[in-house]
């Protein structure tokens, strides 16, 4: 019976119907089948990529590193940028992780210690202290023992490595600076010059939650904001108007490189930022816009977490080990309850620690002047007007739920670690303002 009522409609259907859905079944096949081979390439891609790299000489690169060891031993202990605000992170302890990958002379094959990433370890009770194992590791000390970090694909080392070969920490800090600070101004006359003003200046606003004025001291903390700038980048050339296939592409990809390049710092931002600019883009129905909001959360989660696994898997197969149930043990830790009282229980608390950063004079300050200047805006524009264009700003205004969401999932790992999960408010507030602007946008597709 069920396949007579989905037969019978079909057969008295036009002809032309008939090829339009057929036209439409072949193409999403086509979308689908692409992001599959994309999906399943990609981790290979990186693979080798990450085999390349390391085949390059560390000896410069140590020296490089060497060099700057006074900075690293003074940041030990993820030292602030600005006293008084713990967002500000220097990053000094996974930095120093990352610098320790970088230069580790290994004594194990190409593959190896690209698959189980071993570095020297100068805890003998397998703790961990990576600024002290760096020093130590720089300074030859004889008391140290090898240890593994193969849950992540450490991805960051194609760039980090090769940079290290012309550069100090030091100076590598000061490019990052210049380039975040570039990457930021293209991004924001971009959106301007397509007529996205509201975009760019709601990035402008959401920018300082980003702890964007310090970023550029941590590489750790760096990559998720490159993600996103680059892919504000790119974003433009989807245009509003077209079918869900190339978006489809750009979230799979984006999460999937979020998981090659990231050490789980704050990667919601490359999903809420990039959907919240393409929302405002957008003058369609609400119910398409949640539509796409579905579709791109679950293309990105899908990326991501593939790629995340394809390295225990690659790793298993090249080098042995158990590295499936490290990463899987990993995943239920970062994703429980905070404390004994549930995960209910202690989400207020998560909340209320990622929010405190923001809860200080400098913050209600910027937010006072950049609500005036919206309630200055919108009574430029005239109220009634306002009203009319406001009707498809629903969408993008419940992306800013995103982070309270992600905290509540990953309540260990939000909990532990707020000094920089935090950041991933500034989603709430790329979205807010972006939303509540949508509809004075110079050009809406």
């Amino acid at each position: 019976m069920l396949l007579y009522h989905i037969l019978v409609p079909i057969v008295h259907l036009s002809f032309y119907e008939k090829v339009v859905i057929i036209f439409f079944m072949k193409k999403t096949g086509k979308i689908w089948i692409r992001n599959i081979v994309i999906l399943l390439v990609l981790p290979f891609a990186g693979l080798l990529l990450m085999l390349l790299v390391h085949l390059l000489p560390t000896g410069k690169m140590f020296t490089n590193v060497l060099n700057s060891k006074d900075t690293i031993v003074k940041e030990f202990d993820d030292g602030l940028v600005v006293d008084g605000y713990p967002a500000t992170l220097t990053g000094g302890f996974t930095d120093s992780l990352m610098l320790e990958f970088a230069i580790y002379n290994t004594p194990h094959s190409a593959v190896r210690q690209v698959m189980n990433m071993y570095r020297a370890e100068s805890c003998t009770d397998g703790g961990w202290r990576a600024g002290e194992s760096l020093v130590d590791y720089l300074d030859g000390s004889p008391n140290q023992h090898e240890v593994t970090y193969a849950r992540y694909w450490h991805g960051y080392l194609v760039i980090l490595k090769p940079l290290l070969l012309l550069a100090s920490f030091n100076t590598i800090r000061m490019i990052n600076g210049a380039f975040q600070l570039l990457l930021l101004c293209l991004v924001i006359v971009l959106y301007t010059r397509k007529g996205y003003g509201n975009i760019a200046v709601s990035l402008g606003i959401a920018m300082p939650f980003l702890m964007f004025t310090s970023s550029f001291t941590s590489l750790s903390l760096s990559i998720c904001l490159y993600m996103v700038l680059l892919q504000l980048l790119v974003l433009p050339m989807i245009k509003p108007t077209e079918n869900s296939g190339v978006l489809t592409t750009f979230f799979l990809v984006s999460g999937a490189l979020t998981a090659y390049f990231d050490f789980l710092t704050y990667p919601l931002i490359t999903l809420g930022f990039p959907l919240v600019a393409y929302l405002c883009m957008l003058k369609e129905k609400n119910t398409k816009q949640f539509g796409k909001i579905g579709l791109s959360g679950a293309c990105w989660g899908i990326g991501y977490a593939f790629m995340w696994a394809s390295k225990w898997l690659l790793a298993a197969i090249f080098a042995g080990g158990d590295v499936l149930s490290d990463a899987t043990s990993t995943i239920a830790q970062r994703t429980s309850a905070m404390d004994s009282r549930g995960r209910l229980a202690g989400y207020l608390d998560i909340v209320k620690d990622n929010l405190s950063p923001y809860a200080n004079r400098a913050f209600l300050l910027f937010m006072a002047a950049a609500v005036i200047g919206l309630i200055i805006f919108i009574a430029g524009k005239g109220i009634k007007e306002y009203l009319k264009t406001i009707k498809t700003a629903l969408p993008v205004i419940c992306l800013a739920l995103l982070p309270f969401l992600w905290w509540f999932v990953t309540s260990n790992h939000s909990g532990e670690h707020w000094q920089f999960t935090c950041r991933i408010f500034a989603i709430t507030i790329f979205a807010v303002f972006g939303g509540l602007t949508k509809g004075f946008n110079e050009r809406t597709e």
